[in-house]
């Protein structure tokens, strides 16, 4: 048998969800091609919009985001296992089934009719680890991170704001 100890931390300065999990193989035997896979669809903007939609991307340090577009809330999944590869996927549904299955997720990249980094669909975000062999009585620890928080609205986004109140405040002058 396999046991899996989990340790969840959280961290408010920074908004960050640490896990741990300590994967124990406690049977008799070696086991091979282990992989373990986590995942999630947040969902961010279905309390406020009943909008399921998420934008979706593979970032280049191997970490996964989706991005709520109307919230503009993001929830990105990072590796922090300095050993073992963390794999980053993103799945759609298709015909109603998700992939859930991590040695399929192990191939990475945008699966079951997800289309790529700007995914409009009812997504996952999903990371794997290859762990490869683990002898009887041998464990192995991995570590990720949930980080959340919202996109910054950029600076030039309040200056055009701020521009079109002022034309409007000048549109009124002349009229009055």
């Amino acid at each position: 048998s396999i046991i899996l100890t989990q340790h969840v931390t959280y961290d408010d300065t920074f908004k960050h969800v640490h896990v741990s999990m300590d994967i124990l193989n406690n049977s008799l035997v070696d086991l091979h091609n282990v992989i373990l896979g986590r995942g999630m669809d947040p969902d961010q903007d279905v309390q406020l919009f009943n909008d399921f939609r998420t934008f979706n991307v593979i970032n280049g340090d191997g970490s996964v985001t989706a991005t709520g577009p109307l919230t503009n809330l993001f929830v990105t999944m990072r590796n922090l296992t300095p050993d073992i590869a963390g794999v980053a996927a993103v799945s759609g549904p298709l015909g109603g089934v998700w992939q859930t299955d991590p040695y399929n997720l192990s191939a990475g990249g945008y699966l079951n009719g997800a289309t790529g980094p700007l995914s409009l669909e009812d997504a996952s975000i999903n990371m794997t680890w290859l762990i490869g062999d683990l002898l009887h009585g041998v464990s192995k620890e991995i570590d990720f991170e949930y980080e959340f928080g919202q996109v910054p609205v950029p600076p030039t986004v309040f200056l055009l704001g701020s521009g079109l109140l002022a034309l409007l405040g000048l549109r009124r002058r002349q009229k009055a």
